[in-house]
């Protein structure tokens, strides 16, 4: 009787921990897929960008820039600190094809990763994605590089009525390094994806 009631609780046990894999499956399922990189780009003010892609034109430019990154957040204990750090970003306002309402583009939590100002930014973005890419844990699951991804570059901006979504990615400079820049200071590398 004793042997009964194990392997009774050993399928149980099986079937509920089958039941979590499902539900964990779904979970990852519907994490959102970031679609097809198409563009790595770097724009400042007063710059723009014109990408042509599966036969859809867009054109970007820098409206406005709004830096709260005010302090290094590696250098602050959020855990025993009342400080949230969900507000320190850096926000970009993009035009899109010259429409007027601008698109609002804001980086992860504690801003974007900072330039390397050598003339690799973009290569160095580049890199990390085909990293993320070519990672084993991809083989194995199905959210791996999404997660990586949006850990690294944050949730990114769907830009209305279009298949893209746009990825602020790197931002030089940051206002605790530099309190007085203007927008006309500010140069951005940004991700755009398809889906």
């Amino acid at each position: 009787m004793n042997r009964i009631i194990k392997i009774g609780c050993f399928i149980l046990f099986i079937l509920l921990f089958g039941a979590g894999c499902d539900n964990e499956k779904s979970r990852l399922i519907l994490s959102s897929d970031i679609g097809d990189v198409i563009s790595v780009f770097e724009l400042n003010y007063g710059t723009s960008k014109e990408i042509v892609y599966k036969g859809k034109k867009i054109v970007l430019a820098i409206d406005d820039v709004q830096d709260r990154v005010s302090v290094n957040c590696s250098l602050v204990d959020f855990a025993n600190n009342s400080y949230d750090p969900s507000p320190i970003k850096v926000c970009t306002y993009l035009s899109v094809n010259d429409e007027k309402a601008p698109l609002k583009v804001e980086s992860k939590t504690c801003g974007a990763i900072l330039y390397k100002n050598d003339g690799s930014d973009i290569q160095d973005i580049e890199g990390r994605i085909e990293e993320m890419k070519a990672a084993s844990a991809n083989s194995s699951h199905e959210a791996y590089f999404t997660d990586t991804f949006i850990d690294l570059f944050g949730e990114g901006t769907q830009i209305e009525n279009t298949p893209y979504r746009i990825y602020l990615a790197k931002a030089f400079p940051v206002r605790y390094e530099q309190p007085g820049a203007t927008k006309k200071d500010y140069k951005f590398i940004f991700i755009l994806t398809y889906k």
